[in-house]
């Protein structure tokens, strides 16, 4: 019999990717398949309300499942102790969901649904040109902030605006927008890009965009729709690696406690050049994702959504271990969390989980699924076996 996790991983993939449906039951018994289908089915008549196709991806499943008629007597422990932690995510959490496939992420005017109303994870500072720094947490929607030949608007979006005026300015002057622990940010910058700021991530950026290209400077993550300009190419400088764009939407990782820094392409081309070896460049299409570290610089086919439902509200886990998990909950939540058992570091987990979800839930969904004990102290998360 087959590994949990290896079953729960299989049995998203036949929820969230019905085209795999052959693939991965081919390697399961009649039994098993037998098993399967009827746990699913009981999950389909109670979560009639749900997002996913069941019908679809229930007819596909019942195509492949051979239909002889033998008794079955066995229970297949791991088998129902897998679909019985889906099952328990998609019944009894209304916070999880299958990733909706009706709001494709390749949209290129996806930076302008950012979520609308404020909420406490609207948090970020400003630093002007002159070094005044900015709560902008505390700022009412429509407040104008003046730096040099620019007005600073905040608005509706949850975001801030450049409104450039005529300018004469003759030198870049930058500002610096910082999201902490706990925050997400959008800004539009005054070439008329737009950038969505994750936790824990910081831009720096010309107030003005002066010579012959439009140059930021990125720590941490953001997804970007870069207004297009053939003259002027859009570059991100993050650490020893350059971003080049004219216009399109992406995605960029570099968090430090990471070892790769990940560029993933939603729409139109990226180049990405070490800045140490300029001769070393790679350019990746739409689905595509550019890996670079210090080996050099590697692309590779992947799911976007993995990388970019952040934006969308979402936390996306694919096979993730529960290490990784915590890492995103301790920045998005503003908390510690310490693993009593460090064992428990390598449990894998997969899932998709509402942003908008109370710290409590998020975790009672994590503790059904991973089979651990948690306990929420004040800013602390313990996690036991």
């Amino acid at each position: 019999m087959k590994e949990n996790n290896k079953i729960e991983k299989d049995i998203w993939d036949l929820l969230n990717n019905p085209k795999k449906t052959d693939d991965i039951l081919k390697n399961y018994s009649r039994e098993e398949l037998k098993f399967l289908k009827k746990s699913l089915l009981d999950i389909k008549s109670q979560a009639n309300k749900s997002r996913p196709d069941f019908d679809k991806i229930w007819g596909e499943i019942q195509s492949s499942i051979p239909q002889k008629d033998n008794k079955f007597n066995n229970i297949f422990t791991p088998l129902k102790y897998a679909i019985a932690a889906v099952a328990v995510i998609i019944i009894s959490f209304v916070t999880f969901h299958i990733i909706d496939n009706n709001a494709p992420l390749n949209n290129p005017k996806l930076a302008n649904n950012f979520p609308l109303l404020k909420n406490e994870h609207d948090i970020a500072e400003l630093t002007l040109s002159n070094g005044r720094k900015v709560d902008l947490s505390q700022m009412n929607k429509g407040v104008s902030i003046k730096d040099t030949d620019v007005d600073i608007v905040t608005n509706s979006k949850n975001s801030l605006t450049y409104q450039t005026k005529r300018s004469e300015l003759r030198k870049l002057e930058y500002n610096i927008i910082s999201v902490p622990k706990g925050g997400e940010y959008s800004i539009t910058l005054s070439d008329g890009t737009d950038v969505r700021l994750n936790s824990q991530s910081s831009l720096r950026f010309p107030i003005h965009f002066i010579g012959n290209n439009r140059k930021v400077f990125l720590k941490g993550e953001a997804f970007f729709q870069v207004a297009e300009n053939k003259s002027k190419p859009f570059i991100v400088e993050v650490n020893n690696m350059n971003v080049e764009v004219l216009g399109t939407v992406f995605n960029i990782n570099s968090y430090p406690e990471n070892k790769d820094i990940k560029t993933t392409l939603v729409n139109g081309s990226v180049k990405i050049i070490n800045t140490k070896n300029t001769k070393q460049s790679i350019t990746i299409k739409p689905n595509e994702q550019a890996v670079f570290n210090s080996n050099g610089i590697k692309k590779k086919r992947v799911n976007i959504k993995e990388f970019v439902s952040w934006v969308k509200g979402k936390f996306y886990f694919n096979d993730m271990t529960l290490e990784s998990v915590m890492i995103q909950i301790e920045r998005w939540y503003n908390v510690d969390v310490v693993f009593l058992d460090k064992k428990i570091k390598s449990f894998p987990f997969t899932g998709v989980i509402n942003k908008s979800s109370s710290l409590e839930e998020t975790m009672r969904i994590i503790e059904k699924v991973s089979k651990t004990k948690i306990e929420v102290k004040d800013k602390y998360v313990h996690i036991d076996k």
